[in-house]
């Protein structure tokens, strides 16, 4: 049986384990020995992920549509 890893590999089980451990992390600092700077930047890192992996689908949206559009332009066909 192949070993299965804890950890997603792709882009969307990364941000969700991330902000998952970034909101219970809070809970169990003091038991593990995390300081609250620890937490917050924990968080913030969870925060920028997030935001980093919304902008780069939207980008790609975007990039398909202007290439879409380009296609048009040159073809004439719209």
């Amino acid at each position: 049986m192949p070993k299965s890893h804890y950890l997603p590999v792709d882009d969307d089980g990364k941000e969700a384990w991330l902000t998952n451990f970034a909101n219970k992390l809070a809970t169990h600092a003091s038991a593990v020995g995390v300081t609250a700077a620890e937490v917050t930047s924990v968080q913030d890192d969870a925060g920028f992920f997030s935001y980093v992996l919304n902008a780069q689908k939207l980008y790609s949206n975007t990039a398909q549509q202007w290439t879409a559009y380009k296609t048009q332009a040159r073809n004439g066909d719209g």
